[in-house]
């Protein structure tokens, strides 16, 4: 396959720039790989506003992919956020509304520290894949980054 015609098939879908980038290259393993790794990696200019902007709500955790941690935060967030609006901060639940936002203060501000240990470690988490594809992509020119991936997943651990 030539790249002219990969670049087509990348325009109508059939392939993606991952696998288009690496067609035809004597650099092939490198070349997918560093494009797997700039397409999926976090970016701390991202990671930064996201935390800032909607820290309580958890957006940055779902960045870098603690989508367990974003959805326990954007849970809390809503459930204080409606009590608070429905109920007032005198009663019981406005006050346990409150408290659950100072929680998710505490807790952002917390992640202010921990934000660029966690986006190192998931990045080392997406260099580790984008080598295995890279890999994958000698063996077997024709396979694609999905099926790489799956056999990453189903290969057992000793």
């Amino acid at each position: 396959m030539t790249f002219a015609m990969a670049n087509a098939m990348r325009v109508f879908g059939a392939m993606t720039d991952i696998e288009a980038t690496a067609v035809d290259d004597p650099n092939r393993e490198d070349n997918i790989a560093d494009a797997y790794y700039r397409t999926h990696c976090a970016e701390k200019a991202v990671a930064f506003p996201l935390w800032f902007i909607c820290g309580l709500w958890g957006a940055h955790c779902f960045y870098h992919g603690r989508t367990a941690e974003g959805a326990v935060r954007a849970g809390l967030c809503a459930a204080a956020l409606i009590g608070l609006y429905t109920s007032g901060s005198e009663t019981l639940l406005g006050e346990l509304a409150v408290a659950a936002l100072a929680i998710l203060g505490a807790w952002q501000g917390l992640d202010l520290f921990l934000l660029v240990p966690r986006i190192n470690r998931f990045n080392e988490r997406v260099r580790e894949q984008a080598d295995a594809v890279g890999r994958a992509s000698l063996t077997d020119p024709n396979i694609t980054v999905d099926a790489i991936l799956i056999r990453q997943v189903q290969r057992p651990t000793v």
